[in-house]
């Protein structure tokens, strides 16, 4: 499955703006700043003009949604009797946007305009990341310039540090304590370092597996940025993505053989050393991540049909930490969380896409790109929290979509 180049349309326009929205939702400044509920409602409407142009077009909605949608109003009645998901917000932040993604993606062709949006997706993050780098050399680390706007925790209200505004399109403020030394972590527009390490990745995918033309200098713009933000998920899997990247390039078999355990040893050695360092020096992120993993297993083996209802932090806190059950501490394991607020029943929306596109792995009738897509977005909505956001559930969908599809193969034309 590659990426060719696409002609420029009102519905492809849409599209970057629908982008725009979902990445402006996956917790950057601008959530805090003016609020999520505009860019639900945004998401909604833009959604819903997408699909009102398919249908004046004569499109009509696939088999394989029809299928998931039918399934997620099924778990959805189920939880409702059995934990605690009667929340309007819930169905605004979730199932509203699940299933109009659903609807949207698979009433074009599923596959090419999925493909499309993916390529917008790394168009507007390998901006972000050009212009983040721009600003984290020149003013957070040399000071060369100065920032212009001055944002306090209590007005963000999302940890206990203040974030500075560079004319508003890049922001710093997030430390970590990286082999030894206390560094500055470039969060571009995000309030958190993993967050962009996690639109990064995916970007990087993107750039890397699913075009046909190599674009050598977003490749290097996207690793420096990643690389940037000191997040240990983030370096793990780009130097998993590297050595991946180069077996795939790799056309001698020969060189293959006697590069691939030197690759692998260096790569082993990176993510072995970047994350014991986390964990060694008792980084407060590190530290959060393991212990929100256990508390978070810990809740759903107490609760593993229903969990206990839909984004409930302080469900949690029983199960966390002594030192950490204070009733502020927030949550940094995505799919573990997910299983202990649905236990197995809504666990089984993030998890089933993956076995899946296993199982058709197997009998050979998914395309590998397509696997390598859904595994990545599985890790990443397992070890980073943004599987409640837009964006995380626009993959979601797309995965389940892919999954489901038997008619894809990999000598689809992309457009």
């Amino acid at each position: 499955m590659k990426i060719k180049s696409r002609k420029f349309s009102v519905p492809n326009i849409v599209s970057y703006l629908l982008i725009g929205i979902l990445v402006l939702d996956c917790f950057s400044l601008y959530y805090k700043i003016v609020g999520y509920k505009i860019f639900q409602i945004a998401c909604i409407g833009i959604v819903l003009c997408l699909i009102l142009f398919d249908l004046l077009q004569g499109k009509r909605i696939s088999k394989s949604a029809i299928y998931f949608i039918t399934y997620y109003i099924i778990v959805y009645t189920i939880l409702l009797f059995i934990s605690d998901y009667a929340y309007l917000g819930f169905i605004t932040g979730c199932m509203i946007p699940i299933i109009l993604f659903t609807v949207l993606l698979s009433m074009n062709n599923n596959i090419n305009y999925s493909v499309t949006i993916l390529s917008i997706f790394s168009d507007v993050i390998s901006v972000i990341s050009c212009i983040s780098l721009f600003f984290y050399l020149t003013g957070s680390i040399y000071k060369i310039i100065e920032p212009t706007t001055l944002y306090s925790s209590s007005k963000i209200g999302w940890a206990d540090y203040d974030y500075r505004s560079y004319l508003d399109i890049y922001f710093e403020g997030q430390n970590t304590f990286f082999f030894g030394q206390t560094i500055l972590r470039n969060i571009g527009i995000f309030l958190e370092a993993p967050v962009f390490a996690y639109v990064i990745i995916t970007a990087l995918y993107i750039e890397m597996f699913m075009r046909r033309q190599i674009r050598k200098k977003r490749i290097i713009i996207l690793i420096a940025a990643v690389l940037s933000t000191y997040s240990t998920v983030g370096i793990a899997l780009c130097v998993i993505l590297i050595v991946l990247f180069v077996f795939k390039k790799t056309r001698n078999k020969n060189v293959l053989i006697l590069l691939a355990p030197i690759f692998i040893i260096i790569a082993l050695y990176i993510v072995i050393s970047v994350v014991g360092d986390k964990v060694a020096v008792g980084n407060d992120s590190g530290t959060a991540r393991i212990d929100d993993f256990v508390a978070c297993f810990k809740c759903f083996f107490d609760n593993p049909i229903g969990g206990v209802g839909h984004n409930q932090v302080r469900a949690i806190d029983p199960y966390r930490a002594a030192s950490r059950q204070n009733g502020t501490a927030g949550m940094s394991a995505g799919i573990p969380f997910v299983l202990a607020n649905g236990g197995i029943v809504y666990g089984s929306i993030y998890i089933l896409p993956l076995v899946i596109a296993l199982y058709r792995l197997s009998k050979k009738t998914l395309n590998i790109e397509q696997i390598g897509f859904i595994t990545l977005q599985f890790i990443l909505l397992t070890e980073i929290v943004v599987e409640y956001t837009l964006l995380g559930q626009f993959f979601l969908v797309m995965s389940w979509l892919w999954a489901l599809d038997y008619n894809n193969r990999a000598d689809v034309q992309y457009i």
